[in-house]
């Protein structure tokens, strides 16, 4: 029943022991030799008047964070790189190839939207306000049943589009 300085660690709740702040008889004896004890104490307090409170990650945790951070960070950028790739794309597709992309394909906005329809599976039939602003909604289930994947019965995934 040593008594320890022990660290808590706000954010992720794990805590750390530190030095011996006052050693137990048990540990006293076996320190000083005395015969048949063959082992140290090994029971370990917390100190009330050592103990320290942290507003900071574990060095376990805090490793973990700035692992998942620097995967964060190259994720993003890796979508940064492909937004950026599509719109290069978009900007030479509309162009038509031509004079390095600068012309608008005719129908300009309405081509666009026809495409989307045409990817969200509508049809022009369709009311305007239906389409949620930002949002189109995809219909999966063409694809699945020409894969015979589970009958082709998918719920309708809709995207976030910019």
């Amino acid at each position: 029943m040593c008594y320890h300085k022990r660290t808590l660690y706000s954010p992720c709740g794990h805590a750390s022991w530190g030095r011996q702040v006052l050693a137990c008889p048990l540990q006293d004896n076996f320190l000083d030799g005395e015969a048949g004890l063959a082992q140290p104490c090994d029971t370990m307090n917390a100190h009330p008047l050592h103990s320290v409170r942290v507003e900071m990650a574990c060095p376990g945790c805090g490793k973990k964070q700035r692992r998942a951070r620097a995967t964060f960070e190259q994720i993003r950028n890796e979508l940064k790189g492909a937004r950026e790739k599509l719109a290069r794309h978009r900007k030479s597709v509309a162009g038509g190839g031509r004079g390095g992309g600068h012309e608008k394909q005719q129908g300009g906005e309405e081509g666009d939207r026809g495409e989307r329809e045409k990817l969200a599976g509508r049809t022009g039939e369709e009311e305007e306000g239906e389409e949620e602003e930002g949002f189109m909604e995809v219909r999966w289930e063409e694809h699945a049943a020409s894969d015979g994947v589970d009958d082709g019965e998918f719920d309708p995934i809709e995207l976030y589009r910019r």
